[in-house]
């Protein structure tokens, strides 16, 4: 029964699935509908369409990025078999014998498998994904370039090269300055953006947590101690060196404001002095009582914050520069403010308004399944 249905509908099922992939690929929503209703198989009473087909499919091969005719073509006919055998068990009175029930089992836990394997694997990373969420880590980079299907001589030679940079760092040379002369990522130099010179930042990446780098590279982040130097970290970019400069309780999500005072272009010693003074009698006038928000619209240079009381978006530790997130961590209730303090911008006073912690793993849980099945 089993094999003459299969034979009878194989060139159709054939033609079916590799239409359907080759319609998918041409990324047509019009004629993947049409193709969704039609009847891939007839199963005993059962009318099997291609959009059922496909949900089964894609719910029991979760991993698999992209539709393989023949993977589909394998899958179907173990789909196919697994059902025509339970429709001739149930004709025929077979359905309560243990040979049955044993060979059904394997049916279906082959069908399972791949399901059962990633929803193991999801749970450990949503697990992981939630513990690392529970720290900022900041760190800096080298990279070396190479591309992900680079040949193996070329991955060798990035290889070598970013091993020999970390031998020199591990006998004393600076990460700093390793990172500001070799680094393959531009920002770590110097360069010219909108008629102003923006500092190379050595490789500093500021602060991040779970999701806000590639995964391997984040993994390798938290895998290390502060004040270490990882192994070489291979993600589609190239070959990274990481080397871990803070790592502290997570800060969460912040709503904030900010007085700015910016560095002139090409700013010269007399500049900083008189920016200095300038950020220290504006904190004089908080310390004495005047509104944050007042000061922040007379004084701030950040124009586009400065109207509305130098007010910021929400923002998580990804989205300020290091300095800024060090130091409104310090901050402990909502009101307070910094002391003035400076970074490669010019002088600045933030001011808490709320701090939003990372939520507890239950309430966490369906965002961080959804983010981890998204392959963030």
């Amino acid at each position: 029964m089993t094999q003459s249905v299969i034979s009878k509908n194989a060139h159709k099922l054939r033609r079916a699935l590799w239409m359907l992939v080759v319609v998918i690929m041409a990324s047509s929503l019009v004629q993947a509908q049409d193709v969704s209703k039609k009847i891939l198989a007839e199963i005993g009473p059962e009318k099997l369409t291609v959009e059922e087909f496909l949900q089964i499919y894609r719910k029991n091969n979760v991993q698999t990025t992209e539709l393989d005719p023949k993977s589909l073509e394998e899958y179907l006919e173990l789909y196919i078999n697994f059902r025509l055998k339970v429709l001739e068990a149930e004709e025929y009175g077979l359905h309560e014998e243990q040979s049955f029930k044993d060979e059904f089992e394997g049916y279906r836990s082959q069908l399972a498998k791949p399901y059962l394997v990633d929803e193991e694997a999801t749970e450990r990373l949503v697990k992981e994904a939630h513990n690392r969420l529970q720290e900022d880590l900041r760190a800096s980079h080298i990279l070396i370039r190479v591309e992900k299907n680079a040949a193996p001589e070329d991955t060798l030679a990035a290889y070598k090269k970013i091993m020999e940079l970390r031998d020199r760092i591990m006998k004393g040379e600076k990460f700093a300055d390793i990172a500001h002369e070799y680094s393959e990522d531009q920002s770590a130099r110097d360069r010219e953006a909108q008629g102003r010179t923006m500092r190379g930042n050595k490789g500093d990446l500021g602060y991040f947590t779970a999701f806000d780098m590639v995964y391997a590279f984040e993994s390798a982040a938290y895998a290390i101690q502060k004040d270490e130097v990882s192994m070489p970290v291979r993600t589609d970019f190239g070959y990274h060196l990481i080397y871990l400069a803070d790592r502290k309780p997570a800060m969460g999500q912040a709503n904030a404001a900010h007085i700015l005072l910016l560095y002139p272009p090409e700013a010269t010693a007399k500049d900083s002095l008189e920016l200095k003074e300038k950020i220290d009698m504006i904190y004089a006038k908080l310390e004495a009582g005047e509104s944050f928000g007042d000061l922040a619209r007379q004084y701030s240079d950040d124009r586009a914050t400065a109207e509305q009381g130098g007010m910021l978006q929400t923002f998580g530790s990804n989205r300020m520069i290091p300095e800024f997130i060090y130091e409104i961590s310090k901050i402990k209730e909502s009101g307070q403010y910094s002391k003035p303090f400076s970074s490669h911008f010019g002088w600045h006073i933030i001011q808490l308004h709320d701090l939003k912690k990372p939520q507890a793993f239950e309430e966490a849980y369906e965002e961080l399944k959804e983010r981890v099945q998204r392959n963030e």
